[in-house]
């Protein structure tokens, strides 16, 4: 077989105009035109609906090029474009070829009598998807989500690119994956399905391998597989016809675990089509050996909502992710690496891959497999209904298949969920006004038909969930906690205090959130000085959720005081959104019994600007990363106060028996110890236990409340601090705070930084001037005359130096 890659040569013009820009491809319009200074930065200040304006035009992709002597003379000549965005027409030397409505699957054309010798003109005419949305929607409305342009149901591309409640109207287009030729006179391999059988100290490979065509000759099938080890084993079978059928035993398997619950070995298996002379067409798979189970059984009166791997029940840890970036070439595998990295930092293992966005690169799922991450797969559909039409269903279908058969050999994949928040939208009436009874019969034949049995037919293995939330059709309410997974914002939207997760305990919490503004410096890459305040044009047009700017000042004028600056400001956003997740994880994690998980919205963002997310668009942690790296740990020490009184949980997730100690100190804020307790512990695997419970209220008064802390700690059998916090009987705004002196020291390896304060304070913030260096822990507490020493984990070549560390802590937020 013969690949001739198309990457290099490409031109790009308005189809109006008559200039013609250099492109790349795999590339995008915005990023060529951002790129050649034709259009300014989408995302500084104001700039993103000088842009949007942009995409009501149409373009002209042109290559010229020169087909190999070798590819000409196969039987077959194929162009291949693995990813277009998303209506397009197609010409080779000035003959139409084809079209395209779908930028979520691939297309092939058949060119073997179009495609010449000497050079050839291929031209790719990218019609705008504003103006056709727009006129879609004026021939029949459907309900658009909140922050959105009108009309993106009707077409098959990423929704969130016509703007959602945290990202910006910028519906890109382009050529936005690889474009090549293939040529080849001989069968292909069309499939692989590599399925798995397993008993005791035993896995069978159950390998099926199906041909575009009946092979000819002596033909072969090829199957290498290396073990984690390296070693190698060669199978071969000779071919008959367009199918075989392999199966290969492993003996003492090493399995797959999910972050935390063991280890991620991969095994590599090849799939080679080869005659006596050479390999006619081959493909390669990692994959982890393991088995996965959502267990549904019945369980107090609903249904459980666990996942099970190896057997083992799983308490999934992690977020929702959404699209990178809304000019796609600038999602790079090293971002989605690094990304993927921090939340395995973060003891994540899972992630929720969000359905209006587009289906995970390559990079993510490795990336994914190698760190234990398990995903929760969306299919692309979100918050809408759709029209459907024959074409329209068609493609659908092919998009499907085409996402299923790739992924279903990932060890990470655990779940395909059909939709987000479609049939609990139905359930509430948000589509009366545009929903007739076609498009209501349209979503029970997609979401309960069409899609299910596309996987179930093509990976019977990994789970099917019809929609998120959803009770699978136990209750007439989807978002039912007693079943299936539940979205819960009232915290947030309902402007109800923290403590309201406490009221809940579903059976798996698959969103969950509250906002607040990114570091200063990612907003100060999209303003300029006059622009920093949070009512002004520019903030208010990077906050994406309407009224959320005020949303984010009532959570900190509930608990903190009125902040001093604008960045006192950022800085206490973050410390709500923290604190209260914190909530909401810690309440979950103490009822794991009947919670199977939870997943906070939202892991990381498409801009610069507020919202949910834990990481930044720039890959900066927010404070609720660094919270999630300890209320996401393995053991965890967790308190439920009313009132005076505590209760102390300890959480255990791993398989093992664990033994330690917890301890408490009651303390004045000057760090007089005015009481203080320990007690050994013995935590069963996959449980939590209350330890103990403390009633203070005969020693701290009402007056005295303002003056006292909480300062707890989890050990283990060694002695070694685990884990170390505090806990206020007021609100941090009542509190009495005392000023501190805190001094700061680099060690002479450069790889950890000594932080000591002479007092009581909460929520230390370390920030290095000028530099983007991550810290293995940030926004902690410190304790009178005590020493913390805080490792580096990332950051530039130059050496730190103390000088340019400064902390901020809550008495420096206000005046």
């Amino acid at each position: 077989m013969i690949h001739q890659t198309l990457t290099t040569g490409w031109k790009l013009r308005r189809t109006d105009e008559t200039e013609w820009l250099p492109a790349e491809v795999p590339g995008s319009v915005f990023s060529t035109l951002l790129k050649e200074g034709r259009i300014p930065d989408p995302y500084y200040r104001e700039n993103e609906g000088l842009v949007r304006s942009a995409s009501y035009f149409d373009y002209e992709y042109t290559l010229t090029f020169t087909p190999s002597e070798n590819l000409l003379k196969q039987e077959k000549v194929e162009l291949i474009f693995e990813g277009i965005d998303t209506l397009g027409e197609i010409f080779l030397n000035r003959i139409p070829i084809g079209k395209t409505i779908n930028m979520h699957h691939a297309y092939c054309f058949d060119v073997k009598n179009i495609v010449t010798e000497g050079q050839n003109h291929l031209s790719v005419i990218l019609r705008s998807p504003s103006r056709y949305t727009e006129e879609q929607h004026r021939r029949l409305p459907l309900r658009s989500p909140h922050g959105s342009m009108v009309g993106s149901a009707y077409l098959r591309k990423a929704h969130y690119m016509f703007g959602w409640d945290w990202g910006p109207q910028l519906p890109d287009l382009g050529i936005w994956k690889r474009v090549y030729l293939r040529g080849y006179s001989h069968a292909l391999l069309t499939d692989v399905w590599i399925q798995q059988n397993h008993t005791k100290n035993r896995v069978e490979l159950d390998i099926s391998v199906h041909l575009s065509s009946p092979s000819t000759g002596e033909v072969t099938i090829e199957i290498e597989l290396e073990e984690p080890s390296g070693d190698t084993k060669v199978t071969r079978q000779p071919l008959q016809g367009n199918y075989s059928r392999m199966k290969l035993n492993i003996q003492n398997p090493e399995l797959w675990f999910p972050n935390g619950y063991g280890k991620q070995p991969l095994y590599r298996v090849g799939v080679r089509l080869r005659n006596r002379k050479e390999v006619l067409d081959e493909r390669t798979y990692r994959i982890g050996l393991r088995t996965i189970v959502l267990d549904r059984s019945p369980f107090n009166g609903g249904r459980s909502f666990k996942f099970r791997v190896n057997g083992i029940p799983i308490f999934a840890k992690g977020a929702d992710f959404i699209p990178m970036d809304n000019l796609l070439p600038r999602q790079t595998p090293e971002r989605i690496r690094a990304l993927i990295r921090d939340c395995a930092r973060a003891h994540f293992n899972m992630i929720r891959v969000w359905g209006g966005g587009i289906y995970p690169e390559e990079a993510l799922l490795d990336a994914c497999d190698e760190y234990g991450i398990l995903v929760w797969q969306d299919l692309m559909f979100a918050c809408m209904v759709y029209d459907l039409n024959p074409e329209f269903l068609e493609s659908i279908r092919r998009e499907v298949v085409e996402q299923v058969t790739r992924m279903r050999h990932r060890a990470c994949l655990a779940l395909w969920c059909g939709n987000n928040e479609i049939e609990w939208m139905l359930h509430e009436g948000r589509f009366d006004s545009c929903l007739n009874p076609k498009i209501r019969a349209d979503y029970y034949r997609l979401f309960e038909c069409v899609l299910p049995d596309i996987v179930r037919s093509l990976d019977p293995v990994t789970p099917y969930w019809g929609s998120s939330p959803s009770s699978g059709y136990d209750s007439e309410n989807p978002n039912d906690e007693r079943f299936g997974d539940m979205h819960y914002w009232e915290v947030w939207h309902g402007l109800k205090p923290f403590t309201a997760y406490r009221s809940k305990v579903p059976r798996f919490m698959s969103e969950f959130g509250i906002q607040s503004f990114p570091p200063l410096p990612t907003i100060e890459s999209f303003t300029i000085p006059q622009d920093r305040n949070i009512f002004s044009p520019v903030m208010e047009n990077h906050q994406k959720n309407a009224g959320a700017n005020g949303k984010i000042f009532h959570y900190i004028a509930e608990t903190f005081r009125f902040p001093k600056n604008f960045a006192s400001l950022v800085y206490l956003s973050q410390l709500v959104q923290a604190e209260g997740i914190r909530c909401g994880v810690e309440h979950w994690r103490r009822h794991r019994d009947v919670c199977g998980g939870t997943l906070y919205w939202q892991l990381n963002d498409c801009w610069p600007g507020a919202s949910w997310s834990s990481i930044d668009y720039f890959g900066r942690w927010k404070a609720l990363h660094y919270y999630a790296k300890r209320f996401f740990a393995p053991v965890l020490l967790s308190l439920e106060d009313e009132g005076k009184k505590v209760s102390f949980h300890v959480t255990n997730d791993t398989m093992d028996v664990f033994k330690g100690s917890c301890r408490y100190r009651l303390c004045l804020h000057n760090g007089e110890c005015l009481r203080e307790e320990s007690f050994l512990i013995e935590i069963p695997p996959a449980m939590n236990q209350k330890v103990a419970v403390v009633d203070l209220s005969n020693v701290i008064s009402i007056e005295m409340g303002r003056r006292v802390y909480l300062r707890y700690t989890l050990l283990d059998e060694a002695g070694k601090v685990l884990q170390e916090d505090s806990l206020l009987f007021v609100k941090p705004k009542h509190f009495e705070w005392m000023p501190s002196r805190i001094r700061i020291d680099v060690a002479p390896d450069g790889n950890s930084v000594l932080v000591r304060s002479d007092g009581y304070t909460k929520f230390a913030a370390l920030h290095y001037q000028g530099r983007d260096i991550l810290f293995d822990d940030n926004f902690f507490d410190l304790y009178p005359g005590e020493e913390k020493i805080v490792q580096i984990l990332q950051q530039t070549s130059e050496e730190p130096s103390a000088q340019d560390i400064s902390v901020f802590s809550i008495v420096d937020s206000f005046e």
